[in-house]
């Protein structure tokens, strides 16, 4: 084989990769695959720098954040694991009970300086904010959504028979982190 087949064949094993789920061989809804996660963001981060400081577009753009992140951690947690819709919805509520309180209190706390600010001062205001507290409910979102994972371990395959050696709370942890 030839460099060029090589890279081909390896280009073509990263783009499987990334598209098709290693438990269930099933593929991932684009908009949930880790690769998509820059393309899926960016309108996202857009919005959060650009909203007007008010509390309505602030709980707005957590809650668009958070059922964003909810979508990734599923599409993307283990499926050896199963999870309830309780279980989905209370990651879910998690993170929105972290981002937007906390969005919230720092949006109050710079009021005053965001109420005299504009164009780049503003801008960065609106970053600060609203990235703090998505980081956190992010966090929180991943945390929750990914409990079951945490509680009781994920499969651990043999390297060449793929069977299951066991579960791994340890492996979980990783997985998670």
């Amino acid at each position: 084989m030839t460099k060029k087949e090589i890279s081909v064949i390896r280009n073509a094993q990263s783009i499987i990769s990334n598209g098709v789920h290693p438990d269930t061989n099933e593929p991932i809804s684009y908009p949930f695959r880790a690769s998509s996660n820059i393309p899926m963001a960016l309108p996202i981060c857009t919005g959060f720098m650009l909203a007007p400081p008010t509390m309505f577009w602030t709980i707005f753009m957590q809650t668009i954040n958070q059922t964003y992140n909810a979508g990734l951690n599923y599409g993307n947690n283990s499926k050896k694991s199963p999870q309830t819709s309780k279980d989905i919805m209370l990651g879910f509520m998690a993170a929105l009970g972290t981002s937007v309180p906390l969005s919230i209190g720092i949006r109050l706390m710079c009021k005053g300086m965001t109420a005299r600010a504009t164009g780049a001062k503003l801008l960065i205001m609106n970053v600060l904010v609203a990235s703090s507290a998505s980081a956190v409910g992010g966090v929180a979102n991943n945390l929750c959504i990914r409990k079951c994972e945490l509680d009781r371990g994920i499969d651990i395959p043999h390297p060449e028979t793929e069977e299951s050696m066991g579960k791994s709370k340890i492996a979980a942890k990783k997985a998670v982190s």
